[in-house]
């Protein structure tokens, strides 16, 4: 039988990795041009340089390519944390799509670099 505590970080690791649900509008064809792509696009915005030093593990090319994430979308970033996927999915789906974050209490208390 698995431990309350056990129980706990495997929801935690399932919410982790699907902490990012997209829903709506169409899948786009996967474009590997810089210019036309949404997802490079934000990549390469101006971003916080500490969300750049983070790129090389959180991999937010594959995560977003995975994602399907495409303009027009709507987005929930679920357990959203200081937002690093937020921005680069509020970029993505750009003015016609929107993304919804959601920190319960406890996790946005967390989340906060102090």
């Amino acid at each position: 039988m698995l431990q309350p505590n056990r129980i706990k970080r495997a929801v935690l690791a399932w919410v982790t990795l699907h902490c990012v649900l997209p829903w709506g509008g169409a899948f786009g064809a996967d474009t590997a041009d810089p210019a036309t792509d949404p997802i490079d696009a934000a990549i390469a915005s101006e971003r916080m340089p500490g969300d750049r030093n983070e790129d090389a593990w959180r991999k937010p090319r594959e995560i977003l390519n995975f994602l399907e994430v495409t303009p027009g979308q709507h987005a929930l970033d679920f357990y959203s944390g200081p937002g690093y996927y937020s921005e680069l999915l509020s970029r993505v789906v750009g003015p016609t799509g929107s993304v919804l974050i959601h920190n319960n209490e406890l996790y946005a208390q967390a989340s906060h670099h102090d």
